[in-house]
């Protein structure tokens, strides 16, 4: 079976593997490109652990862990607690945080105003739109980072962020993305990543006094 070409659908979490045969002299004999299925539950059970804001949790030598029944399960079927980041001042410091609280406008979902065409290397929303009641803001809530739902053989893990309208007037959501923040190496200040951002078509409006709430859904089926 020779090399088959794959569309890609966009939005889908997807894995592909390559193969190839040679002789004993090196000629290639076949090569083929398939799917992967797929991704199993552990993938987001490890990415839900580490983008969960924790306060209280197992240490060992500076370094938090977690421990509950949704730890990610090794080969023998046993849950295993993972470290997950730095402990300070009673907070843990998450390597990968996705869980922003009230307020907190710079990770988790976001929302903005922008309208360019998103890019593989898009790294910041266009125009984003702040924490606040003041032109063109919106009050951000904390970010629910849900258990993960595995109905059949499709595992789905949901963000939601619900967002409030008190600036006097219509805004209109035209972009949104999420981001995760990371402590930068070999210091203690802490940088923004954004992984996915995403075009409202057509733009939502959310009239004042209202509230807006997104979800992100990550799904994988087997």
């Amino acid at each position: 079976m020779g090399l088959k070409t794959m569309a890609k659908t966009k939005g889908i979490l997807e894995a592909f593997i390559e193969a190839e045969i040679r002789d004993k002299n090196g000629k290639l004999i076949e090569k083929r490109k398939f799917r992967s299925r797929s991704f199993v539950a552990n993938l987001l059970r490890l990415l839900r652990q580490m983008m969960i804001r924790y306060t209280t949790t197992g240490s060992s030598c500076g370094i938090y862990y977690v421990t509950t029944s949704s730890e990610p399960i090794d080969h023998s079927g046993t849950a295993r607690p993972i470290f997950i980041g730095t402990y300070a001042s009673n907070v843990v410091n998450n390597w990968l945080l996705a869980g922003a609280i009230d307020g907190e406008d710079s990770f988790g979902i976001r929302v903005g105003r922008g309208t360019s065409t998103p890019t593989p290397t898009d790294y910041n929303l266009e125009i984003p739109i702040t924490h606040g009641s003041g032109v063109n803001q919106l009050s951000y809530g904390t970010v629910i980072i849900d258990t993960l739902n595995i109905v059949g053989s499709t595992v789905t893990l949901r963000l939601i962020r619900t967002f409030t309208n008190n600036s006097g007037s219509a805004i209109v959501v035209s972009e949104i993305g999420l981001s995760v923040r990371i402590k930068i190496a070999y210091t203690d200040t802490w940088a923004y990543i954004l992984i996915a951002r995403d075009l409202a078509s057509p733009p939502i409006s959310v009239p004042n006094g209202s509230t807006l709430t997104l979800r992100y859904l990550l799904q994988t089926t087997v």
